[in-house]
């Protein structure tokens, strides 16, 4: 089930001039609100930058806006429109109601509420396990078989190095039990290494960074800490556990300057 964010702003004045509501921003998503009052009209202007909300692996964001006058001067009628924001980086949305009230525009005030419903990529590991003319080994994971290729998995992990190194060399294409790990697991292990990159996001941080030490892959660590440091809303406390975890120097040095008195809104995060 996704989840929904719920937005509610305080009563805001609106003026004759071009103003900007800064909402808050969470799962990488960003959205201004500007707000211009005409004599007869009033214009409201929506721009969503999406270009953090699509590497944390959602692919479309259904937006439920309401705005809703001053009930003490309300100078134009409620306003409600849903829209579903498609495979984009940037959008903007333009509402324009007429104004019934036109002696106190100066005082025009409002009240912003947004429900956004983010939508995950979904993800599918077995098409990056089919065999091909460059898979040569099969991993035998929970009663499925994946195809990769040894060379690749090798420079990228020293526990398939070994494992590899340790296996058949005839000329037969060799399966090879993997025990204590689900297939999709695997999946998502190595899309952060597969050329069709699948970025490391809140929900997966945790489970990647246990599989990352396991199978000895510290490019995949490395993406995780990447993403920690930059695209995250996880709590500081729990930041620094991972970081101490699994040996993340830069997350840890930067949850823990300033003496460890560093708040989640001075850390570069910003998702979940």
């Amino acid at each position: 089930m996704e989840e929904v964010i719920n937005y509610r702003s305080d009563l805001f004045r609106l003026s004759d001039n071009l103003e900007t509501l800064h909402i808050e921003e969470k799962f990488g998503i960003k959205c201004d609100l500007t707000c211009k009052i005409e004599e007869n009209m009033t214009t409201f202007e929506f721009q969503f930058d999406l270009r953090d909300f699509k590497n944390n692996g959602f692919k479309q964001l259904t937006a439920e806006i309401t705005i809703r006058p001053d009930p003490e001067n309300p100078i134009f009628e409620l306003i409600h429109r849903k829209l579903d924001i498609l495979d984009i980086d940037e959008h903007r949305v333009n509402f324009s109601v007429e104004n019934k009230n036109t002696q106190s525009l100066a005082e025009t005030r409002a009240i912003l509420e947004l429900i956004l419903t983010p939508i995950r990529e979904k993800f599918s590991y077995r098409e990056m396990f089919m065999p091909s003319q460059k898979t040569d080994a099969i991993l035998m994971i929970g009663g499925e078989k994946l195809h990769v290729n040894k060379a690749f998995l090798s420079f990228h992990s020293d526990f398939f190095h070994e494992l590899f190194s340790a296996s058949s060399t005839e000329s037969e294409i060799p399966e090879i039990p993997i025990r204590d790990v689900s297939a999709e697991d695997m999946g998502l292990l190595l899309s952060t290494i597969y050329p069709d990159l699948v970025f490391p996001t809140d929900k997966t941080a945790a489970k990647l960074l246990t599989l990352a030490n396991r199978f000895q892959m510290r490019a995949v660590t490395a993406q995780v800490e990447h993403h920690l440091l930059w695209h995250s809303d996880i709590e500081i406390e729990k930041l620094i556990l991972m970081a101490n975890t699994f040996g993340m120097k830069d997350l840890l040095k930067e949850c823990t300057c300033d003496g460890g008195n560093k708040t989640p809104g001075e850390v570069p995060i910003s998702v979940q």
